[in-house]
């Protein structure tokens, strides 16, 4: 029979979208003009009441308009959260900060002194106005978002930033210092020796505070002395060494024009990794060569013949992979119905018949190797730290659900129902899930993951094959790890989760929830654990304490640079907490990328950041009670190569 009803209804368990507040507000009129309610219909015939009594005043701040807003739903909804479900328990929250490695505070820190100098080039007073290519500027959004963007991935570690130089700006750089600024002798040489350490993957010290960074800002003063971003600021007119005046114009254009690179080390480890392998079989092809030089592939063809009887087991399969031709024994060899033979020690992972790698290892026994192909587990370096953090996690929680398995307790329900005790299980099953809005984090991550603990064990839910990823993860014994990202943070039934682990800080708060509701739900038997990783002193931590308020920030004047670093804190949750007419009017999210571009700030060392103090106070003393006479200049200590 058919279902029929006097009203009409709406049910969502969807949480709303962090959206603008205009946005918010359309889409409570569009829900409430499908209802339909005689109680409402009169007020939504014309939209100019609506938007007079409520969406006007919402945006412009007015607290009557929260009142017009619930006293005008609460006759119309009924709100049933999972918090007033007694049975069902509560998620455990944390945060745990992790300190990044020195390999991925340069990293940081390189991409935050390039993004902070466009910032500071481009507000600076001068003739020509760089505004236009401001990071700041409305304009420019697409490249501010990719510029946040690659600062968030910085934060997770796996990647390094290569720095490359042109040979024409090189040039103009050190005509500039010659001919323009009349730069002595050492002083040349010390430039060139930065930028040649700069596009070497190595640093170079701030000649202020002393800070170890790739990149730095130079001065058009006799010395061409080498700053940082944090010793500088937007009202800078003189060198902060030697207190000699420059030209804001002649410090825009003498800045080398570097260009940043993504450099991944596991895409570096595999061609490393490879280059190995050939090594290894032109040794056991001619023992007699060097190990360095490869030999050609007609070469290996040719005296493959006359080796092959000399050659050990799984020798001949790694000259057929580096496409020697022989396709067509390979090709009837797979045709043939055969089991899978792999080497007594591990080469490659491939069958010693069809060549097909063996992706189904479990790397989490006692030998820390697979059973059937040999493949050993693979440690993940300390330098990544959030990677290196969730291994030793997941094998913390492993270890803890060995000792609670064999820990049993008498089920009461059980002696109700037939009258005696049955042992049941301690603890649930591990079952863990990372969540990313980054593939690329996910891919670094991931990787490593499998490295150590197997693919057997670790679940990637995306692409073609995400129904048989989640089939293994609900139902395999040995799969206790799944690689969440924006794809599955709605409509999945995880219930049996125990922890979730965000591997970076969330930029909407809607989507957070989104993800810890797949396992928060009815049916879940236990509390889940939510674990938030958070980089220590970088932007997630601006991140974490600008979710934590509900005005959107803006501020246009890059007030940081002005301030200590033990006052930055307090001022970016200050200025995040006011709201302005321009914030409105660009939006919500454009909003949150100017905050957090204006407030990144470079990560300093415990030595460093007294210096940083020390060196905001007396930029500020120096800005509003200097002399008309330049002070004496300083002697600065410098090593050259």
């Amino acid at each position: 029979s058919w279902i029929t009803a006097q009203r009409n209804w709406i049910m969502s368990g969807t949480p709303t979208p962090q959206n603008s507040s205009s946005n918010g507000m359309r889409n409570i009129l569009g829900l409430m003009k499908f209802l339909k309610h005689e109680y409402c219909n009169n007020f939504f015939d014309d939209e100019s009441s609506w938007k007079r009594g409520i969406s006007r005043a919402w945006s412009e701040g007015f607290t009557a308009a929260f009142f017009r807003l619930e006293a005008l739903i609460c006759p119309l909804m009924v709100r049933h959260t999972k918090s007033s479900i007694e049975e069902l328990a509560q998620p455990n929250f944390s945060y745990n900060f992790i300190e990044m490695s020195n390999a991925e505070t340069l990293a940081y820190n390189t991409i935050s002194s390039a993004i902070r100098s466009n910032i500071l080039i481009t507000s600076m007073n001068g003739k020509t106005s760089g505004w236009q290519d401001s990071l700041l500027n409305s304009k420019q959004a697409v490249h501010a978002s990719k510029a946040l963007n690659n600062i968030r991935l910085s934060c997770c570690g796996g990647t390094r930033v290569n720095v490359t130089l042109t040979e024409k700006n090189w040039n103009e750089t050190i005509d500039y210092l010659k001919n323009l600024h009349d730069v002595s002798e050492i002083g040349i040489k010390v430039v060139k020796n930065f930028l040649h350490r700069a596009t070497t993957e190595q640093t170079s010290s701030c000649m202020v505070c002393g800070i170890q960074l790739q990149t730095l800002m130079l001065i058009p003063c006799r010395s061409a002395h080498l700053i940082c971003t944090d010793c500088m600021n937007i009202s800078t007119n003189s060198c902060p060494v030697c207190d000699i005046d420059f030209d804001v114009d002649d410090f825009q254009r003498l800045q080398p024009g570097f260009v940043n690179d993504w450099k991944w080390n596991l895409r570096e480890q595999s061609r490393e990794a490879e280059t190995r392998l050939r090594q290894q079989v032109n040794q056991i092809i001619n023992p007699t060569r060097h190990a360095g030089i490869v030999v050609d592939e007609s070469q290996i063809s040719q005296e493959q013949n006359r080796h092959n009887l000399l050659l050990p087991l799984g020798a001949n399969r790694q000259l057929l992979q580096m496409n020697i031709p022989r396709r067509n024994l390979q090709q009837s060899r797979q045709e043939v119905a055969h089991q899978c033979v792999y080497p007594r020690e591990f080469v490659d992972g491939k069958c010693e018949i069809c060549f097909k790698e063996h992706t189904m290892c479990n790397l989490t026994n006692s030998k820390l190797q697979c059973n059937i192909c040999q493949r050993p587990a693979e440690e993940c370096p300390e330098e990544e730290s959030k990677a290196y953090y969730l291994i030793q996690r997941l094998l913390d929680l492993k270890q803890r659900s060995k000792e609670c398995a064999f820990k049993s307790i008498p089920s009461p329900t059980a002696s109700i129902v037939t009258g005696e005790e049955i042992l049941v299980k301690y603890a649930r099953p591990v079952k863990v899930i990372l969540f990313s809005q980054f593939r690329q984090i996910l891919n670094v991550v991931g990787d490593r993951l499998i490295r150590r603990f197997g693919n057997d064990c670790i679940a990637e839910y995306w692409g073609g094959h995400r129904k048989s990823e989640l089939a293994k993860f609900i139902l395999s014994e040995n799969c206790f790890c799944m690689l969440l990202g924006k794809d599955g943070s709605h409509g999945l039934d995880l219930s049996f989760v125990t922890h979730i682990f965000f591997v970076e800080e969330i930029w909407d708060k809607s989507l957070k929830d989104q993800v810890i509701a797949r396992a928060y739900r009815m049916g879940a038997t236990g509390s889940v654990h939510v674990e938030q990783l958070v980089a220590k002193n970088s932007v997630e931590e601006i991140m974490m304490e600008m979710n934590k308020t509900s005005r959107p920030p803006f501020r246009r004047e890059d007030q940081s640079l002005k301030v200590s670093s033990k006052d930055r804190h307090e001022q970016c949750i200050n200025s995040f907490q006011r709201t302005s007419s321009t914030a409105k009017e660009i939006g919500e999210k454009q909003t949150k990328q100017q905050f957090l571009l204006q407030n990144l700030k470079l990560i300093r060392t415990r030595g460093t950041e007294k210096n940083s103090d020390k060196i905001c106070k007396k930029m500020s003393l120096r800005t509003e009670t200097r002399e008309n006479k330049p002070l004496p200049n300083k002697r600065v200590r410098f090593d050259l190569p």
